[in-house]
């Protein structure tokens, strides 16, 4: 957007390759979109945009850049076609672009929406002191007061008044920016690589100590992003992905988004400046580099099936709601891990022209020990809960047949983080690929015809306490690592860490992730040890 003068209206300015400094602007939507670009009326805003036709906040944000002496400001929802999904891909992919090459960004921390605006009186009291000398032939001194906004070392951007921290695709926006001038209800900050500054006189550089949890994360995200020197050495490649999956990810997922479809895309802008800087391949918010440690996700207990694909299931993307990795080996040097599963080959497709955005498609080949189980889930009854009333059983099928027996791998109100499903789990049948026989039926398939199917468990789109049937299916169990900590008494305790696969019910010979399923031996006695025991190896391919 050309910002105009105070006797020239804005204007949408369609570059031809120039190169000129401009800002961009992070900002809450809202609930209501009033003011956008769309097919239809992108030749008027070409041709003028009226000043009082614009949103608050959009004024605000012009008034700001011109002030500042900078002719072009990026605001997203003028500067992407919002109707046109083919510009809306191509554009969200440069969002790493867009924001890091910005001379700065403006944010509006406190506006809920783009009707709110960000310039406005101060919603904190102040008051004038009067201050005297005690000689009386001097004029008394009057200063302005007003509390303190931050409680002491916590930061000039925290607290109550952060709207744009709570949402997902302002994020990205933050990291990627070089410099950031943000605007809440009681006062103006600053944010670049070195300190963030306020007016009430908080100065907090970027430090070096993983006490300053604040401080390190930022100074983390320019040094993964840009490339830059830091304070803060990475030693290995291992640095950066754990800065991925437990800072990046685990941060972002803590973000609200109005639409869950949104999940990838918003993402796909931090996602681009990571794989510039790693060269490695982007999996649905896993990388190649690092699949094997992102794989150990574990779900909440609201994880929802999306209504429409998402991401291959072995991905987090795949569930709507909270899911958070695993710390595994992450500042334990007590730690031992033993990886059993090695990855064959892992791809996903993109669903339009954004290469980190959003998918349509994927699988992965891992080769490890693998055992065909039985898996009983009781049912649930109208005015029943699940934690108080679901009982999860797994009967070894590749036992031998005397020492065959029922593990209880979920109890009502277990607090034992051993088995949490992805969704919530129901019946289904697997398709089979030629030539596979075992426990097999023939039916009718809606597109294939007469197919080889398996009963098998499966995610659905239930909620966690709406009734449902019992379950009984088969299911593999994947042995993917095991660790040991040495610092606990018990020095033979081993933790061991399984995919729960069910078969595929869209994909022939292929299976689908329904849960990660953990065993600590010492606990709950050696079913880890037995399962691997009687396991074989095998190449198991997941969509």
């Amino acid at each position: 957007v050309h910002v105009g003068s105070s006797q020239a209206s804005p204007f949408l300015y369609e570059s031809k390759g120039e190169q000129g400094a401009y800002l961009a602007l992070s900002h809450c939507w809202g609930t209501s979109q009033p003011f956008t670009t769309e097919r239809s009326t992108i030749e008027q805003r070409k041709a003028c945009i009226h000043w009082d036709s614009l949103p608050k906040t959009f004024q605000d944000a012009i008034i700001v850049a011109r002030k500042l002496g900078v002719s072009y400001l990026w605001i997203d929802s003028l500067c992407i076609i919002q109707d046109d999904l083919e510009d809306w891909q191509v554009e969200s992919s440069q969002m790493a672009k867009i924001y890091a090459n910005a001379h700065m960004t403006i944010a509006a921390l406190s506006a809920s929406s783009d009707t709110a605006g960000f310039i406005s009186s101060r919603g904190h009291p102040s008051s004038m002191l009067s201050l005297s000398s005690g000689n009386e032939t001097d004029p008394p001194s009057h200063v302005g007061v007003r509390r303190t906004l931050h409680l002491h070392n916590s930061g000039p951007l925290s607290g109550p008044h952060c709207n744009l921290f709570e949402r997902a695709w302002t994020y990205q926006e933050r990291l990627l920016s070089r410099r950031v001038l943000y605007y809440s209800d009681q006062e103006i900050s600053w944010e670049c690589r070195g300190a963030t500054y306020c007016e009430c006189g908080s100065y907090k550089p970027l430090k070096s100590s993983w006490e300053d949890d604040f401080s390190m994360r930022l100074h983390q995200a320019y040094a993964v992003l840009h490339g830059k020197k830091s304070r803060v050495k990475y030693t290995s490649s291992h640095d950066m992905y754990d800065w991925w999956r437990h800072t990046a990810v685990g941060d972002f997922r803590r973000r609200k988004l109005t639409k869950e479809s949104d999940r990838l895309p918003a993402l796909s802008g931090l996602a681009t400046a990571f794989q510039a800087l790693t060269g490695d391949t982007y999996l649905a918010g896993l990388w190649a580099g690092d699949l094997l440690h992102g794989l150990l996700w574990i779900s909440s207990e609201k994880g929802r099936l999306p209504p429409e694909y998402r991401a291959p299931t072995w991905a987090w993307p795949s569930v709507d709601g909270d899911a958070g990795f695993i710390i595994e080996g992450l500042g334990k040097r007590n730690q031992n891990i033993s990886w059993f599963s090695e990855t064959i080959a892992a791809s996903c497709t993109p669903s339009g022209s954004d290469r980190t955005g959003a998918v349509k498609g994927g699988h992965t080949t891992l080769y490890g020990p693998v055992t065909h189980s039985e898996l009983i889930i009781s049912d649930l009854q109208d005015g029943q809960t699940a934690k108080s009333q679901l009982v999860y059983e797994l009967f070894i099928k590749d036992e031998p047949v005397e020492s065959k027996q029922t593990i209880y791998i979920h109890r009502p109100n277990d607090l034992s983080p051993s088995f949490s499903p992805d969704t919530v789990l129901v019946g289904g049948d697997g398709l089979l690929a030629e030539g596979e026989i075992e426990d097999t039926v023939e039916s009718e398939h809606q597109e294939r015809g007469k197919v080889k199917t398996q009963r098998t468990v499966r995610r659905s789109l239930l909620l966690p306490d709406d009734p449902r049937p019992a379950v009984r299916g088969t299911v593999l169990l994947l042995l993917l690592m095991s660790s040991k900590d040495t610092s606990r008494s018990v020095n033979d305790a081993s933790c061991y860490r399984f995919f729960v696969l069910g078969r595929s019910t869209t994909v022939a010979g292929a299976f689908e992730r329904i849960c990660l399923l953990t065993f600590i031996d010492f606990a709950w006695g050696d079913h880890g040890r037995d399962i691997y025991a009687v396991a074989r190896m095998a190449e198991v391919t997941i969509v």
